[in-house]
């Protein structure tokens, strides 16, 4: 049997500023999503803080995905003065380009938004 690759350190290995560590089991959850908009996937601001990259294969595949498919999940954003900025679904954005594409608004301060660039991979 092969061994899985091990995925890279990233950011997401050192604290994020601002966001303390929970240190008991969450039993409840806060709902941050405002409401659901579609907006064109330029439209949207990319993260600069963004460290994923994708490689071609997976770009093909998720391109693949959605034409087949179609959209399973919206993508996520803040709203900040400059517009709609990303902290999840930068890829799909730009596989969207001038289709319009469901986006889930969240409530977010900016450490929050870092800390779920650096941890949220679904």
């Amino acid at each position: 049997m092969a061994k899985r690759p091990v995925r890279a350190t990233s950011a997401a290995a050192a604290p994020v500023a601002g966001v303390e560590p929970a240190t008991h089991a969450v039993t409840q959850f806060r709902n941050r999503v405002l409401r659901t908009v579609q907006v064109r996937g330029r439209d949207l601001k990319r993260n600069p803080l963004n460290w994923r990259t994708h490689p071609p294969e997976q770009r093909a595949a998720v391109t693949k995905l959605m034409a087949d498919v179609g959209q399973v999940s919206p993508l996520m954003a803040v709203e900040r003065p400059e517009g709609l900025l990303l902290v999840d679904g930068h890829l799909r954005a730009d596989i969207a380009d001038e289709a319009t594409i469901d986006v889930d608004i969240l409530d977010l301060t900016d450490p929050e938004v870092r800390y779920v660039l650096a941890l949220f991979d679904f």
